[in-house]
């Protein structure tokens, strides 16, 4: 018997990690931007984060993994060189865990990776308005997303 998927819930509490996980992210955030020192922890806990789902095969194609990743590189490069990529972070993370909109989701789902319809106005308007639900987001209704 394998080990279940981090991201699949089990015994009902998929939904309460995933809200403590993105909890603590934020207050390591915030830690980070007040300057104290947090953040090899953060950028840490995010690659550990991205090696968990490395370890169960999935597809790069597969939109947690491209999150995790793309969260990993945006916060090398926020801790390292543009302040104000840390910023846009906070904000994104704390939408996300006040609203479940998570708005850097709806971004990496325009990837050309990610869509099934032809870039558009029509496509982008879509993604950014539609009301947040339970469940896998994509904007362009790719079947194997």
């Amino acid at each position: 018997m394998g080990l279940p998927h981090p991201s699949k819930e089990v015994n009902g509490t998929g939904k309460q990690l995933k809200w403590f996980g993105q909890a603590i992210i934020e207050v390591l955030l915030l830690l980070g931007l007040w300057g104290i020192g947090f953040w090899p922890l953060h950028i840490w806990n995010i690659a550990f984060t991205g090696y968990i789902a490395c370890f169960f095969p999935r597809p790069v194609k597969d939109l947690p993994l491209q999150y995790r990743l793309a969260w990993t590189a945006a916060c090398f490069v926020g801790a390292f060189m543009a302040r104000t990529l840390l910023w846009i972070l906070l904000v994104s993370n704390g939408v996300a865990l006040v609203l479940n909109y998570d708005f850097f989701v709806r971004m990496l789902s325009l990837l050309p990776i990610n869509r099934y319809e032809p870039f558009s106005a029509k496509l982008v308007m879509d993604t950014f308005t539609a009301s947040p639900k339970e469940g896998r987001f994509s904007a362009g209704k790719r079947p194997d997303i």
